[in-house]
């Protein structure tokens, strides 16, 4: 009967069953922090806003070949950019470049169309105060007849394209 009575107390009061266990030692300070650890919290992290891309502008001016002007969107470290000849030439064609950038160097594709055929080539670039430059490996021959000659590889950077307005 008595066990009755405060079991009727209990479900009146509102108070959870759980705590209604006969023969229980634990203390009311035990019971509640097991509690709050089988208990879940939703947490959402709230949207953040999209960084919007930065748009950087190259121009190499020379008097016997006109303009060379590059283009480029920078989204986080993803780059993607428009290499322009004017007037356009035949060995250095227009095209476009698709890659990532870390720490003043970019890794692209170049893309472009040479004699009617789609081409793609890997380049380096690399940024350098307010100037950008393409990076080439370039093979030296060397003579044969002195002992232990190779070829070698020996980079070379491109004459310097310099930061312009993008209009």
């Amino acid at each position: 009967m008595k066990a009755l009575i405060i079991l009727l107390f209990f479900l009146v009061s509102g108070c959870p069953l759980d705590k209604l266990k006969t023969g229980n030692s634990k203390s009311k300070k035990g019971a509640q922090s097991s509690k709050s650890v089988d208990r879940e919290v939703a947490y959402e992290t709230p949207p953040h806003a999209p960084i919007p891309p930065e748009k950087y502008c190259y121009e190499l001016h020379s008097n016997a070949q006109g303009v060379t002007k590059l283009e480029l969107t920078v989204t986080l470290d993803s780059v993607l950019g428009k290499l322009d000849h004017f007037p356009a030439r035949a060995n250095e064609p227009n095209g476009i470049l698709i890659g990532t950038i870390y720490d003043g160097t970019l890794l692209v594709s170049y893309q472009y169309t040479f004699e009617g055929k789609n081409k793609t080539e890997d380049q380096e670039w690399k940024i350098s105060g307010d100037s950008i430059f393409r990076k080439i490996i370039e093979t030296v021959k060397r003579d044969s007849s002195h002992v232990g000659a190779k070829d070698s590889d020996r980079v070379v950077f491109m004459p310097a394209l310099h930061k312009a307005p993008c209009i």
